[in-house]
């Protein structure tokens, strides 16, 4: 699935939504760590983050794949749609900006992460 394929299907979700977590963290792999903190290498069980569902696990995912990248603010609007802007660069000088918008805050940065990774 392209990035844009899976932007068009959040932007559609109304919900946290774990299909489309796996489909993202297929796009970004998770690393593979067991929680005594070694490596493996095996493929076949990989805890995809919840990343629709939690702005934290989104703000995480942000931080991995987006190095130089900058949340800068996550909000609701008047008519309670939840909105994301990222931004590359330092202080003023910003030379990408990228918004996402959905009704639920995670979903709305993972949008905005999606058009920031794909424009790279």
């Amino acid at each position: 699935m392209t990035h844009s394929q899976l932007i068009a299907r959040l932007e559609q979700l109304t919900a946290p939504d774990r299909e489309v977590d796996i489909l993202i963290g297929k796009i970004f792999p998770p690393k593979k760590i067991h929680s005594d903190g070694s490596w493996f290498e095996r493929d076949d069980f990989v805890r995809y983050p919840a990343v629709t569902a939690s702005v934290d696990a989104a703000l995480a995912l942000a931080s991995r794949v987006l190095p130089g990248w900058l949340v800068a603010n996550i909000g609701q609007d008047d008519s309670k749609t939840w909105h994301a802007e990222i931004r590359k660069g330092h202080c003023t000088a910003y030379s990408s900006v990228e918004l996402g918008g959905a009704p639920v805050p995670a979903i709305a940065l993972c949008i905005a992460i999606l058009k920031a990774h794909g424009g790279q």
